[in-house]
């Protein structure tokens, strides 16, 4: 599992400061297989919910149950975990 370092402000306190966190990221299986074709259109209707206020999790339910694409459905799955 990969992980990398998120650099967070401290806030105003300690103006200057920077605190490293470690964040681990987990690899999706199949994510590099997915075809251009389908991404688009995903990112477009995700962003759509988003700005209009839908929590995240209940966006990406709504997504996965609108694609017919099984691949796509797992990738969405393992995003929401």
């Amino acid at each position: 599992m990969a992980t990398t370092t998120y650099t967070a402000s401290m806030g105003a306190a300690s103006e200057g400061a920077r605190a490293r966190v470690p964040i681990k990221q987990k690899r999706t299986p199949g994510a590099k297989k997915l075809r251009l074709k389908e991404l688009p259109p995903f990112t477009r209707q995700l962003a759509a919910m988003l700005s209009s206020g839908m929590p995240v999790v209940q966006t990406l339910e709504a997504l996965e149950e609108q694609t017919s694409s099984k691949l796509m459905q797992k990738v969405i799955a393992d995003l929401r975990v």
